[in-house]
C-alpha cells in the first residue's frame, strides 16, 4: 500500500499514532511531503522515527526544512544571514532548536539537504505545496518558490497532485479528495482552529483518509505560543540561539521606529532589515544606559 502524510510539524507523538493506524508493512510505501520540524514539541523525534522507518520511505523538503537549512549557512551579508534565523524563529525555529538542545544537528541537516522538492508517480504528483505550470519548466530552479511557499495558484491539469502546506479543515480536505488538488495539512499543531488539530494519512489506491487528533502534551502549547515579536535569534559560533527582549527593549525599538520612518531609503528597507537595525540600536543604547 502507499500512503502519504503532510505537515507533521513536531508533533511525534501524534505522528507514531498515525503510523499504528496504518500498520506500515516492509513493502509499503510512506510518502511525506515536507514540514517535519518546527512549532510542535518533538522535531527530533520526528526526524529520529522518518529516519528510522521499516517501509520505504520518500521524504519531500518543505519550507520550514529550506528555513532551517537556510539559517545554518554563513552569509556573505551578516544581515541577511540574521534575516534567515529571524525568518525560521517567527515560524516555529525556537521549537526546534528546544528539542535539539544539547544534540549534534549536523547528521540531521545533512539528511534535510538532501530532501527532493517534489515526486511524480504515475498517477500523482507528490509536492510540499504546489506548482507553478504557468513556468515553462515547474520542476526547474525558477519553480522552487512555488513548491516550497506557494498557494492558490490554478492547476488544471488531470493528474492529481497531493500536497500540504496550506491549512485546511478536516471538512474541506475531505471535500477535496475527489479534485485534481488534495491538500492533506489539518494544521495538526493548532490547538484552537476548529476543524484543524489532526494529522492525516492519505492511501493512494483507495482515497481513504486515516485521520489521529493531536495527543501531545498540552504543556507545550504555551511555548509556542509565546509572543515571537519578543525573540530575537542571533548566532553563536555554529550554534543558533534566541534571546528574549525585555519590555524595555522593545519599547525602545518602537521609540527608534517612530524616529526612523521619515526617512525615505530607510522605509524602502525590507521590514525584517528594519527591525534588525531597531534591535542592534537599542542593544546599544541599553549598554550605555546600563
Amino acid at each position: 500500500m502507499r500512503y502519504a502524510i503532510a505537515d507533521i510539524h513536531g508533533c511525534c507523538k501524534t505522528f507514531h499514532a498515525l503510523i499504528e493506524k496504518l500498520r506500515l508493512k516492509g513493502s509499503d510505501s510512506l510518502y511525506l511531503l515536507g514540514d517535519y520540524i518546527d512549532r510542535g514539541p518533538d522535531s527530533k523525534g520526528v526526524l529520529d522515527t522518518i529516519m528510522n522507518l521499516d517501509c520505504k520511505v520518500v521524504s519531500l523538503m518543505g519550507n520550514h526544512e529550506d528555513m532551517w537549512l537556510r539559517a545554518s549557512v554563513e552569509m556573505d551579508d551578516p544581515l541577511q544571514g540574521d534575516a534567515n534565523i529571524n525568518l525560521w524563529m517567527e515560524n516555529g525555529g525556537q521549537a526546534t532548536l528546544k528539542s535539539f538542545a544539547g544534540t549534534d544537528t549536523k547528521p540531521y541537516l545533512a539528511f534535510l539537504r538532501d530532501l527532493p522538492l517534489f515526486l511524480e508517480l504515475d498517477d500523482f504528483y507528490l509536492v510540499h505545496a504546489e506548482f507553478d505550470f504557468s513556468l515553462p519548466d515547474p520542476f526547474g530552479d525558477a519553480g522552487i518558490p512555488s513548491m516550497l511557499w506557494s498557494r492558490g495558484k490554478p492547476y488544471h491539469g488531470k493528474k492529481p497532485v497531493l500536497c500540504g502546506h496550506s491549512i485546511l479543515t478536516l471538512e474541506q480536505i475531505q471535500a477535496g479528495l475527489q479534485t485534481n488538488r488534495i491538500n492533506i495539512d489539518n494544521g495538526c499543531f493548532f490547538v484552537d482552529r476548529v476543524g484543524c488539530h489532526n494529522l492525516l494519512a492519505y492511501c493512494l489506491h483507495d482515497g481513504q483518509l486515516y485521520i489521529q487528533e493531536n495527543i501531545e502534551d498540552p504543556s507545550w502549547v504555551s511555548y509556542f505560543q509565546e509572543p515571537i515579536h519578543a525573540r530575537l535569534a542571533f548566532k553563536k559560533d555554529d550554534l543558533v540561539m534566541t534571546e528574549a527582549l525585555s519590555e524595555e527593549i522593545m519599547q525602545l525599538i518602537e521609540n527608534l521606529r517612530e524616529g526612523e520612518t521619515d526617512s525615505e531609503s530607510f522605509d524602502a528597507l525590507p521590514e525584517r532589515r528594519k527591525w534588525h537595525h531597531f534591535w542592534e540600536m537599542a542593544r546599544s543604547k541599553a549598554k550605555k544606559v546600563s
